[in-house]
């Protein structure tokens, strides 16, 4: 269970990855995506400008989902909540995000993979506003990309309690990218989420 991320997190309180991941997925029988977890997954420094505010009844949530499953959660809060301790949870049966997630609509041809332009806040994630040094690996932004690289084979469902997830940009002849696709991509059997804005 992933809630209560402190998005405000300093770069300084928690060490980042070690190692380069490097995987190759099948997306569809055309497109193949090789993911570097250490690459510049991002759309720019200025695709968000707004900081994420702090999401008070995610706290709620995260601590009644842990009663529900008592002793067989592992909870993800507060400063724990980063990419380098979500990378570290293989094969969940549930995987629970209560978070903020975000869409930026490409407007231009050009630009990034869609997997780039949508994402969900972790701890730290507002790093990413006040800095330029970065580690793209533990960043508290886990985008679609990155979220297609997590070992979720085996994992029965994926709830994304949080705005936007099933919102993404289309790529022809491919289809929608969102995070729910994402996540159907690293392994889960099925994504809950939602389309609401914030």
């Amino acid at each position: 269970i992933v809630f209560d991320p402190d998005y405000d997190l300093s770069l300084n309180s928690n060490p980042s990855l070690a190692q380069s991941t490097v995987r190759t997925i099948q997306v569809d029988d055309d497109l193949s995506l090789k993911l570097n977890k250490n690459a510049s997954l991002r759309s720019g420094p200025n695709s968000r400008t707004k900081p994420f505010k702090r999401l008070p009844y995610t706290k709620l949530e995260g601590r009644i989902y842990s009663e529900v499953f008592k002793n067989r959660s592992i909870n993800l809060d507060n400063k724990n909540a980063t990419e380098l301790n979500l990378n570290q949870i293989i094969s969940p049966e549930i995987l629970h995000f209560a978070t903020h997630a975000y869409h930026i609509k490409n407007t231009s041809r050009k630009s990034s993979h869609p997997f780039n332009l949508t994402g969900l806040a972790l701890a730290g994630a507002n790093r990413i506003l006040t800095t330029d040094k970065r580690d793209y690996a533990n960043d508290g932004i886990l985008t679609g990309s990155e979220a297609c690289a997590l070992n979720l084979n085996g994992t029965k469902l994926v709830i994304l309690s949080a705005c936007e997830t099933s919102a993404g940009n289309y790529l022809e002849s491919e289809g929608q990218f969102s995070l729910s696709k994402a996540f159907r991509i690293a392994g889960a059997q099925w994504v809950l989420s939602g389309k609401a804005n914030d």
